[in-house]
């Protein structure tokens, strides 16, 4: 595994590709297509370290994102929505 803090050197030197996202578990993909885990903090914004990339003159990353909590809990499965009585008087 290596250290997240790595992973933002290495991207700022021009090796990281990609970095496939699955909610904090990062798979960082380099230039020579060799693979490495890594992880991040919960509030680390991958998007906008990428974008500062780009604002400094450096070869931006790809982000791919695999599976997102956040994006789960913005739409939950229909069973796991609240129910009123309300909400279900039209439906019937």
């Amino acid at each position: 595994e290596m250290p997240i803090s790595e992973v933002i050197q290495k991207a700022r030197d021009g090796e990281v590709s990609v970095i496939e996202v699955s909610g904090n578990d990062l798979l960082i993909i380099m230039s020579d297509n060799s693979e490495f885990r890594s992880r991040k903090e919960g509030d680390f914004q991958l998007a906008e370290f990428s974008e500062g990339l780009i604002e400094k003159g450096l070869k931006p990353v790809t982000i791919l994102v695999k599976d997102s909590q956040s994006l789960d809990s913005a739409h939950p499965e229909p069973s796991a929505r609240p129910r009123s009585r309300s909400s279900w008087a039209g439906a019937w």
